[in-house]
């Protein structure tokens, strides 16, 4: 059986009166997912709505299924210590005990473990860097 991951690209905004989603995407990610067929080059993608829109009034979000080994994963502006540190100090992420917590539920048994996490798990570290309360030091423009 051949895995899948999900590659996120970015996000978008839906059209306010119309079922049209605006998204703009990086030409660099756009150009890493791009294939060739007949001779002709093309760019597959997935646009899905979020479940709580962004800070930044993002509706949906874009991504792309890649086999397992080709992911290439997102451009991550913050190391997963930073986001870390910044997600306990303002509550997003509970320590308790030798736990770490998300939304109610131990994810991670100690740093070390909540780090390798936020550095390898492409959602979560989109949801810890752009939920509604993103801490200024995160803010992207």
């Amino acid at each position: 059986m051949t895995n899948f991951t999900k590659q996120y690209l970015g996000k978008g905004t839906q059209i306010e009166g119309f079922e049209i989603i605006k998204v703009s995407l990086p030409l660099a990610e756009l150009e890493k997912i791009c294939y060739e067929y007949d001779g002709i080059e093309y760019v597959s993608f997935e646009v899905a709505k979020l479940k709580v829109p962004t800070k930044w009034g993002k509706t949906h979000t874009v991504y792309t299924n890649v086999k397992g080994e080709q992911a290439i994963g997102i451009n991550r502006k913050y190391t997963p210590d930073v986001v870390l540190d910044e997600c306990l100090k303002i509550g997003r992420i509970v320590a308790s005990g030798s736990w770490y917590k998300h939304e109610d539920k131990n994810i991670a048994h100690g740093r070390k473990e909540m780090l390798a996490l936020i550095a390898k798990d492409d959602l979560l570290y989109e949801k810890l860097t752009e939920a509604k309360e993103t801490p200024a030091e995160m803010q992207t423009a």
